[in-house]
């Protein structure tokens, strides 16, 4: 009996340590594969960056540019702090379903 319980915790002291190391080098060579290596930036277009609170993601935007002119849009009387010199505007969907309590 004394036998089996001494195989059983040197097998469990082999394999934690090799299942670490093997959860290890698989991290280290998969960080190595790299994503959207072939990614070419468009000649034409305009530049999109998004901004996220972890619940709410809105699209950020140029208020002028080449192809757009947002300033007319954009009522600058309804924002809280009516700012002439902001060069982007955040444009996004308030979502009431994820701010209520269950």
């Amino acid at each position: 009996m004394m036998r089996r319980i001494l195989h059983f915790a040197g097998r469990t002291l082999l394999l934690l340590p090799a299942v670490v190391g093997l959860y290890l080098l698989a991290a280290k060579s998969l960080a190595k594969v790299p994503a959207n290596g072939n990614v070419a930036q468009p000649q034409q277009g305009i530049p999109i960056h998004t901004l996220s609170n972890g619940v709410h993601t809105e699209l950020v935007l140029a208020v002028a540019n080449a192809q757009h002119d947002r300033q007319i849009l954009l009522d600058r009387n309804l924002t809280t702090k009516p700012d002439s010199l902001a060069r982007s505007v955040a444009v996004g969907v308030p979502r009431r379903t994820s701010l209520r309590r269950r």
